[in-house]
């Protein structure tokens, strides 16, 4: 049973890891980050991108920094995550990075509004994945793609494994303590990363076709798109 999330909670801890969050997750050259730019930068117009559940800026700033020309939106939850993002985009003299606290279950953009959205990690961290895929459907464009990067739970490395106890021990330590980090009870490596079919039947649902799939560092990468192509 997938556990339910207290979204204020989950805000908070994200908020107490963002100061050093970035000294694991920020890989700006990690193979997964630019097989993702070169999917967005390849597959046709891309002027205006969001990045949705952007946390410190991750897709952010590698899309921003390798698509000059274009306007990235990075928005998430959580304000001190949000922080640490603008903060390295400002050090980067990225101009057309953008972030912005905003829900990915009701976002606050018009229909059609971006050309490509990005959604690395998100699912997992919403009550309502099938809902928020809808909402990622209802602002990309008709022609345009959305790009979802999730753990593959089937085909993770026993050092990734391992990685991810680890942090799910750190998780259950810090709340049992601080109660006001327990966003979930039994969290677990499965209610962290998304079921397949689960995934696939609220991509149909949404009005999305699955593009193409890749598998890189643990992650599977799914580009979508919707109606007719670019």
């Amino acid at each position: 049973m997938t556990p339910t999330i207290d979204t204020g909670k989950l805000t908070r801890w994200y908020d107490f890891q963002a100061p050093f969050y970035r000294v694991w997750r920020n890989r700006y050259d990690a193979p997964l980050v630019a097989r993702t730019v070169a999917i967005v930068r390849d597959g046709g117009d891309a002027r205006r991108i969001l990045d949705a559940g952007c946390g410190t800026g991750l897709f952010s700033i590698a899309l921003a920094g390798a698509l000059p020309g274009s306007r990235v939106v990075g928005i998430d939850m959580s304000t001190g995550m949000l922080e640490v993002a603008t903060a390295q985009a400002r050090d980067r003299s990225l101009a057309n990075a953008d972030f912005s606290r905003a829900d990915a279950a009701g976002l606050p953009f018009d229909r059609g509004e971006f050309d490509v959205i990005v959604a690395a990690g998100l699912l997992p961290n919403v009550n309502d994945p099938a809902g928020v895929v809808g909402e990622l459907a209802r602002v990309v464009r008709t022609g345009g793609r959305v790009i979802v990067i999730e753990f593959d739970r089937q085909n993770m490395s026993l050092g990734l494994r391992l990685f991810f106890h680890t942090m799910i021990l750190g998780y259950r330590c810090v709340s049992f303590v601080f109660r006001r980090f327990r966003f979930a009870d039994n969290w677990s490596l499965r209610s962290s990363t998304i079921d397949r079919v689960d995934f696939e039947r609220s991509v149909a649902r949404a009005g999305l076709r699955i593009l193409s799939t890749d598998a890189l560092e643990g992650h599977l990468i799914f580009e979508l798109g919707k109606g007719d192509s670019p």
